[in-house]
């Protein structure tokens, strides 16, 4: 079945929205004695119960990031779990610093590594995601993927739109470089090629 780009957007979306409602459902089995109990809605703000922890990642740590020259079949699978990722921000956003940045350095940063301007442009826009919960151990390699991006040759724009807008919620959240120099010769480099 063929689908439009704006149907495709669509479906992305809707997805996105129902990872994140699964991520923060809470899943406790009831306790004995419990039966007629009515189940609490709303979200979970823990690891225990909560539909993040007991089957979203679990199911997405099965798939292996992308390495350099892997296939497109590859390519496309990660973007989706990528997306996922981002989709779960608001429950990443609950759990603690080390929970998250074990999380960027195993499952998002090797997208960088991958060399795919695609993988890369979709990691991104998962560290855009997670901008108000960046502890400050991983502010300098978020910065340096971030920046290392713009720089690259011959940068699509579909990664430097997202390299850029992750900046920018970083930014904004108050999440500063430890230096600002690199970015500052990265965004004059892009100003000079415009014109």
């Amino acid at each position: 079945m063929f689908y439009s780009e704006e149907e495709t957007y669509s479906i992305r979306i809707n997805a996105v929205k129902l990872l994140g409602a699964l991520c923060c459902a809470k899943m406790s089995k009831p306790k004995a004695g419990a039966k007629g109990k009515k189940r609490g809605k709303g979200r979970s703000n823990s690891k225990d119960g909560a539909g993040g922890y007991a089957v979203v990642l679990p199911y997405l740590q099965q798939f292996a990031p992308p390495t350099a020259g892997c296939d497109w079949a590859q390519v496309s699978q990660y973007c989706g779990v990528l997306y996922s990722y981002g989709a779960c921000a608001a429950y990443l956003e609950e759990q603690n610093d080390s929970f998250r940045n074990t999380l960027l350095s195993n499952r998002i940063f090797p997208a960088f590594a991958s060399g795919n301007q695609q993988l890369m442009a979709h990691a991104s826009w998962v560290i855009g995601q997670f901008s108000g919960a960046i502890s400050k151990k991983a502010t300098n390699s978020i910065y340096e993927r971030l920046v290392g991006a713009l720089r690259g040759v011959s940068v699509e724009y579909p990664l430097h739109s997202a390299a850029v807008g992750s900046l920018c919620e970083l930014v904004e959240a108050e999440v500063f470089p430890p230096d600002w120099k690199p970015l500052l010769e990265s965004l004059l480099m892009g100003l000079e090629e415009e014109h």
